[in-house]
């Protein structure tokens, strides 16, 4: 509510991302072909390690979170709030990160039975697609 314009810019951003990333996975499932996804890419840890800043930073609900929610947890008696803050922010990193791969870890291997099971590499991909994009029209148009 503070800063409304920061928000938008982050949202407008945010959206086109997810349909950037939907397009993606449309155009790729288009040119591979049925069954030829490959179920997992080779990736550097590096550019995993982007992705995953770009997505959070382009969040506006984790900026939000950040500046509403952790605020009320810091006492100014107990010494620096930034200080508070930072140990707030890395004990929510790390708890989020260790469901994040749990999940991770579980929705991959479901997705590598399913593939097998069902050898539907093609229509995941679009699905996929059309679920990002869904999300970041959502984003776009929905009301802030």
């Amino acid at each position: 509510m503070a800063a409304p314009a920061i928000y938008e810019i982050l949202r407008w951003a945010g959206a086109g991302y997810l349909v950037y990333l939907g397009a993606l996975r449309l155009a790729r499932a288009r040119a591979t072909g049925e069954g030829a996804t490959p179920l997992v890419e080779r990736v550097g840890l590096g550019a995993i390690f982007r992705q995953g800043i770009v997505t959070n930073v382009l969040n506006p609900k984790v900026a939000l979170f950040f500046l509403a929610f952790l605020p009320q947890f810091v006492d100014p008696n107990r010494g620096s709030a930034a200080l508070q803050l930072l140990a707030l922010g890395i004990a929510f990193n790390v708890s989020g990160t260790l469901v994040n791969f749990t999940v991770a870890v579980l929705a991959g291997g479901a997705r590598c039975q399913f593939i097998a099971r069902w050898g539907t590499a093609t229509w995941v991909e679009r699905a996929t697609g059309l679920v990002f994009i869904g999300l970041g029209l959502r984003l776009a148009l929905g009301r802030s």
